[in-house]
């Protein structure tokens, strides 16, 4: 594509799942890419891969973004990086657990990658946007941003941030061509759930219409960036879903009969 040609998408979280699939997705477009996950093996065989396949660029960083000297690196990246058109925040994780039962320095960790990184990444790249009149933000929410009802509570909380922070954001740049986004996504066919953090999780419990495959949830993002929409909730079941889970009368009854089948 001519419009992407030099055009560059830092991705976080991209090892894996959803980021994985946003660095194909883009590289297929055309844009060089910036990828950045802990794991540096799977980081290397993608880039390597997708350089290739794709006649692009694709450089790496070794991050952990819960980790001062980590975010440090990645906002030097942006610094130099003048065609930074795509910035996804994508990396993050969640728990498994009552908010006491699980160690403090963990829900630290989490308020720091999901909200105090994302929004120096942002602010890092944000100036040179700016002055280019272009450039897209995706901030990878979730769903459990949008639910009053159940989930963890340091995990539903940040998420809520990324999503008032991104409409507030749009608001502001409404005279730009910047657009913001924040993707909610339900649940969905990654590594997500099989991390150690999420041990004991029973996937089989959650019904299977309500799972989504990646590869959706990303073509709903990228083609929802036509539209003049911040929240994105990809597929209607899921939609509908959270207007069930957050109703007082039938969200009550659907939380009672997800607890009865983790019990049985």
């Amino acid at each position: 594509m001519t419009f992407s040609q030099g055009l560059i998408a830092l991705i976080t979280g991209a090892s894996s799942g959803i980021g994985e699939i946003y660095a194909r997705k883009l590289a297929s477009q055309g844009f060089n890419l910036i990828l950045v996950a802990r794991r540096h093996a799977k980081l290397q065989v993608l880039a390597e891969e997708l350089e290739e396949k794709n006649n692009i660029s694709a450089e790496i960083i070794t991050a952990d973004l819960s980790v001062e000297e980590d975010i440090l690196k990645v906002e030097a990246k942006i610094k130099s990086s003048k065609n930074i058109f795509y910035l996804i925040n994508n990396a993050g994780f969640g728990t498994l657990g009552r908010f006491v039962q699980i160690d403090l320095e963990k829900h630290i960790e989490m308020m720091k990658v999901h909200i105090v990184t994302s929004t120096r990444l942002i602010h890092k790249v944000l100036p040179n946007m700016i002055e280019q009149n272009r450039g897209i933000i995706i901030n990878v929410s979730s769903m459990g941003g949008l639910m009053k009802k159940r989930g963890s509570p340091t995990y539903g909380a940040t998420k809520s941030y990324l999503n008032q922070f991104s409409i507030l954001l749009q608001k502001e740049l409404l005279s730009t061509q910047i657009k913001v986004q924040a993707l909610c996504p339900g649940y969905t066919h990654t590594e997500f759930h099989s991390v150690r953090d999420f041990e004991g999780f029973n996937k089989a419990l959650i019904p299977k219409f309500l799972w989504m495959n990646v590869e959706d949830v990303v073509d709903i993002s990228l083609k929802s960036l036509k539209k003049k929409r911040v929240i994105v909730i990809p597929g209607l079941k899921n939609r509908l879903y959270l207007r069930i889970v957050n109703s007082r009368i039938i969200g009550g009854f659907v939380i009672k009969q997800l607890k009865k089948r983790r019990k049985e």
